[in-house]
């Protein structure tokens, strides 16, 4: 059987943040279960504010096209833009990093706060 791959698909244009949740991913998996990154060719450097959001959402369907092909992928940007595009075309399991945090926090049962570093981010 051969290992099964989860794609760590960061829409902006970071090499090093796509390879510090490429690293953090692959602490965390499984035997069986290899992660690689894909880092956008074009777009925003940093993710910080709508409209540098909205670019990445749009740019969404280019940036799956180019990309390998996997059996999940991981959005890999907290605010997890363009996944609902990412879900309806990828054909597997997507989800992104906000959307998990947010999941993980709720299994706890208590309250949570979601902190950022950007006021642009409070209305996002």
């Amino acid at each position: 059987m051969s290992e099964a791959t989860l794609l760590v698909l960061n829409p902006n244009t970071s090499e090093a943040m796509t390879e510090a949740v490429v690293s953090a991913a692959r602490a965390l998996l499984p035997p069986g279960l290899r992660a690689i990154g894909w880092t956008a060719s074009a777009g925003p450097p940093v993710i910080k504010d709508r409209p540098s959001y909205d670019v990445a959402a749009a740019a969404m369907p280019a940036l799956l096209a180019e990309a390998p092909r996997a059996d999940a992928i991981l959005l890999a940007c907290f605010g997890d833009p363009g996944l609902a595009v990412l879900r309806e075309r990828a054909g597997v399991p997507v989800t992104g990093l906000a959307e998990a945090a947010i999941l993980a926090a709720r299994q706890r049962g208590e309250r949570f706060a979601i902190l950022t570093a950007g006021a642009a981010w409070v209305p996002i």
